[in-house]
C-alpha cells in the first residue's frame, strides 16, 4: 500500500511493482499535504476495511508511529510494534519477535489475524528488483474534510529568522530536537 501526494508517488509504486508483491495498491489525495498522519490513517482503514488482510506489515518509525495506533484502535486491531523478525512454528503459527527493554530482550508474541504488525528499520532484506512487475492499483479513497483530527487554522510565514539566544522563555518540542 502507498499512500501518499501525486508528485513523486507513481516512480516509487514502479519500484514496489518489481519487487514481487502480488498487487500494488496506491492512493493519493490533494489533502495528504496538509493533513499527512490524519490522511493515511483514514486511507489505511478504508483499504484495510476493503480487502480485510490477515496482518498489516509496516515499518515501525517516527512517522508510521504517528498514525497507526490510531488505525488499530479505530478498526479494534492488535498491535505490535518494534517487531525484529517473525518465525512460523510447527503447528503453522505465526510468532512475532519483538525487542523489549531496549532491545536487551526480545519477547516471543503471537497475534491472531487481523492485526497490525510495525517491524524495525533493517529487520529484513531488501527484496531485488525484477524485470516483472506486480499490477499496480490505484485506489481512489473519498476523504471528508470534517473528519479529519486536525485542522489547518492559519498559515504564518515568519519574515526573518528569530533570534533566540535573546530570548527569556523558550518553549519547544518533539522528537526531532534531540538534546
Amino acid at each position: 500500500i502507498l499512500i501518499g501526494s501525486e508528485d513523486n508517488i507513481n516512480d516509487l509504486a514502479d519500484k514496489v511493482a518489481k519487487r514481487k508483491p502480488d498487487k500494488v495498491l496506491v492512493s493519493t489525495h490533494k489533502m495528504f499535504n496538509q493533513y499527512p498522519f490524519d490522511v493515511t490513517a483514514n486511507i489505511l482503514c478504508s483499504l484495510l476495511n476493503k480487502y480485510k488482510p490477515d496482518f498489516l506489515f509496516l515499518g515501525h518509525t517516527s512517522t508510521s508511529m504517528c498514525f497507526v495506533p490510531k488505525v488499530a484502535s479505530k478498526l479494534g486491531l492488535g498491535l505490535i510494534s518494534c517487531c525484529t523478525g517473525l518465525k512460523v512454528t510447527d503447528e503453522k503459527e505465526i510468532v512475532f519477535v519483538k525487542e523489549i527493554c531496549n532491545g536487551k530482550l526480545y519477547a516471543d508474541i503471537m497475534l491472531k489475524p487481523p492485526g497490525i504488525i510495525a517491524f524495525l528499520p533493517g529487520s529484513f532484506q531488501p527484496i531485488e528488483e525484477e524485470e516483472k512487475k506486480a499490477e499496480v492499483c490505484l485506489e481512489k479513497i473519498s476523504l471528508d474534510k470534517s473528519t479529519l483530527e486536525v485542522r489547518l487554522i492559519e498559515k504564518i510565514k515568519l519574515k526573518e529568522e528569530v533570534d533566540i539566544s535573546n530570548a527569556k522563555i523558550i518553549v519547544s518540542g518533539g522528537r526531532g530536537l534531540k538534546d
